[in-house]
């Protein structure tokens, strides 16, 4: 099952940091597609619930230095 979810990253601050988190696409199974939108500091992210869960792929953002609230708490 996709799952589709949004986040807030106060700490996105390039392009740089766009790109970084973006690059999850390819090192996490199950991430079906990320969008980061670097001027509203959001994070898009698609997976399929079967193969990651969202602690793991929140934490995989948390260990890459960088800060996630709930867009939606």
């Amino acid at each position: 099952m996709i799952i589709k979810k949004e986040y807030l990253i106060p700490n996105m601050e390039c392009s740089m940091c766009v790109l970084h988190l973006e690059g999850l696409q390819d090192k996490l199974p199950g991430i079906q597609g990320i969008q980061a939108n670097l001027h509203h500091q959001k994070l898009v992210i698609e997976y399929d619930k079967c193969q990651i869960s969202e602690k793991q792929i929140l934490e995989n953002i948390e260990k890459m230095g960088y800060q996630v609230k709930s867009e939606h708490p």
